[in-house]
């Protein structure tokens, strides 16, 4: 029983607390509206400055969001990863930025516009999947999803 609760708490901390990576800049594609009638191409941009150690390994973030149609979105936020081994991590983050489409289908509603993403990194490789919400700012908030596929560049 008591090797069992080592084994817990190790692989815990290890998937947990383990240091994330350094500051690194990010290119990405994917789409935007994915579960809408309508998804559109989308290019990204990012840029991870380095954990902060004494806020839990918590990292400031930038993110420039380019789509078809004249929709873009520029957000700042806060993110944090877990490493699960030598290839493979993940993470979870939260933004707010300024957002705008000239495509009806992908407004969203307001300017101001929320950002929660949870992704799952392999290598220099992210995945992310993220939504997007006016968190009831304004007369009607559709929500938007949007998936990245993105080259992590360490700096």
């Amino acid at each position: 029983m008591r090797a069992h609760t080592y084994l817990t708490t190790a692989v815990l901390t290890c998937c947990l607390c383990s240091p994330s990576q350094a500051a690194s800049l990010s290119l990405g594609a994917g789409a935007v509206g994915v579960f809408n009638s309508e998804a559109n191409l989308a290019l990204q941009i990012g840029y991870n400055a380095n954990p902060m150690p004494k806020w839990w390994g918590i990292e400031p973030i930038a993110n420039l969001l380019l789509a078809e149609k004249s929709t873009h979105y520029l957000s700042a936020g806060l993110q944090k990863s877990f490493v699960v081994n030598q290839d493979w991590g993940w993470g979870v983050s939260a933004e707010a930025g300024y957002y705008h489409t000239n495509d009806a289908e992908q407004d969203l509603g307001y300017d101001t516009i929320f950002k929660t993403r949870i992704f799952v990194d392999y290598g220099q490789f992210r995945l992310a999947l993220s939504h997007l919400s006016n968190a009831d700012l304004g007369d009607h908030n559709p929500g938007s999803e949007t998936v990245i596929l993105s080259w992590k560049i360490p700096l």
